[in-house]
């Protein structure tokens, strides 16, 4: 069976870039499993991996759609197994990295969704498949909220709420599914003059921290999966990861 890696972890938690580490060791190419990364010019808020940030590995399924379009698991799921199927094709490995617990379920465990009125069979792969599943993660969850908190200073500083309001002035709306992303619905709730500019960090903070938390309780909810501390040396977490591809 082809085996396809899946990186996953809390917010906040270094993924992307443990990730692309592995694509270069490996031979692999990144697929996306982001809910939010999915949408053009949702950036910055989205903590979507920059051209030099990525190193040259190819990423997919980010940047795949307009702000006021919709997508959900079932289309992800056939995405992201044709993309699977290419990368194997191409002679590489293929790497899950991402958080939207629903979409990486319905890939890892196969539903059955409901799709013009009647139960459809998403996108069966050439290959069979063997997904392994990493989770990457910080022992202290009082170090984690704190690396979160320190990322949306970050994404401020660099330009967060101006792309929020670039965006609305677009159309962008917080009924929209890009909308709703955390970050940008706080934004658009000060821009509509709901809350002030303070109030509204301090929600997407508390969110983002709430995010983790909800990922953090799926993922000890999976039998099936390896932790890596996200403290140690890249190098230790590739080891293990090549250790349970054995």
């Amino acid at each position: 069976m082809e085996k396809v890696i899946v990186l996953l972890g809390p917010t906040a938690v270094g993924k992307s870039a443990l990730g692309v580490e592995l694509a270069k060791a490996l031979n692999g190419e990144i697929i996306s499993a982001d809910s939010t990364q999915i949408y053009r010019g949702l950036n910055i808020g989205t903590a979507k991996s920059t051209a030099e940030e990525m190193q040259g590995i190819p990423h997919h399924l980010i940047d795949i759609k307009n702000f006021d379009e919709g997508y959900n698991a079932f289309m992800f799921t056939e995405d992201a197994r044709k993309k699977i199927d290419e990368i194997i094709s191409r002679g590489k490995t293929p790497i899950i990295v991402g958080g939207t617990n629903l979409y990486v379920t319905a890939l890892v465990k196969g539903f059955a969704f409901e799709k013009a009125g009647k139960n459809d069979v998403p996108y069966q792969s050439k290959f069979p498949l063997d997904f392994k599943l990493f989770a990457l993660n910080i022992q202290s969850r009082e170090k984690l909220y704190a690396r979160i908190n320190a990322r949306v200073d970050v994404m401020i500083k660099n330009g967060f709420f101006e792309e929020v309001r670039a965006l609305q002035a677009k159309g962008l709306t917080a009924e929209m599914q890009a909308g709703k992303s955390i970050g940008y619905r706080e934004f658009l709730a000060h821009i509509a003059g709901e809350m002030t500019f303070d109030e509204a960090v301090d929600k997407i903070k508390q969110h983002s921290r709430n995010f983790a938390k909800r990922q953090l309780t799926w993922l000890r909810s999976l039998t099936d999966l390896v932790w890596l501390d996200a403290e140690n040396p890249w190098q230790q977490n590739l080891e293990k990861i090549k250790s349970c591809l054995k």
